[in-house]
């Protein structure tokens, strides 16, 4: 495998955030991040999306991430599924273990995009799920329904009118 070594993926973030900050020269990245000119150069070149999407928002901490995206993540799910597919056809038939593979991946993908139906768990039957925000008090933000008619009769009954 050739390229650029392995950087560990807090010391990518900050590099890429002091290139796209551009207060330093690469040759001060290369030995504040102990690293070769040529490292940085080639990191600099290799990575120059991230770092422009950081100048444009240095605020947003996930633009430099590409897995942070959909489309990105579901562009690496598709170029997975067509390396299996391509497999496939140098090799004639498939593992098992590919088909799982593939099979899994496709189904993530649907999944993310909304279009497979969710597993039931136990009986089959749909629940009712209630959630309980701590701290929110519910009845401030959404006040209560008025009552309706047949509430009101039925409290008009208690007291008695």
């Amino acid at each position: 495998m050739g390229g650029q070594p392995y950087i560990a993926g807090h010391t990518k973030q900050a590099l890429l955030r002091a290139l796209a900050a551009g207060d330093e020269t690469h040759e001060q990245l290369a030995e504040r991040f102990d690293m070769p000119l040529r490292q940085v150069d080639f990191f600099a070149g290799r990575h120059q999306e991230e770092i422009f999407a950081l100048r444009l928002d240095p605020g947003d901490e996930l633009s430099s991430l590409w897995i942070a995206k959909l489309v990105d993540r579901l562009a690496e799910l598709q170029a997975d599924v067509e390396f299996i597919n391509d497999t496939f056809g140098e090799s004639g038939m498939p593992s098992a273990d590919l088909l799982r593979v593939k099979h899994a991946a496709l189904k993530h993908a649907a999944e993310v995009l909304g279009q497979a139906m969710p597993k039931l768990q136990g009986d089959g039957l749909l629940k009712q799920v209630m959630y309980e925000i701590v701290g929110v008090d519910v009845g401030q933000i959404y006040p209560p329904a008025p009552p309706s008619d047949e509430e009101e009769d039925d409290q008009d009954e208690e007291s008695g009118a």
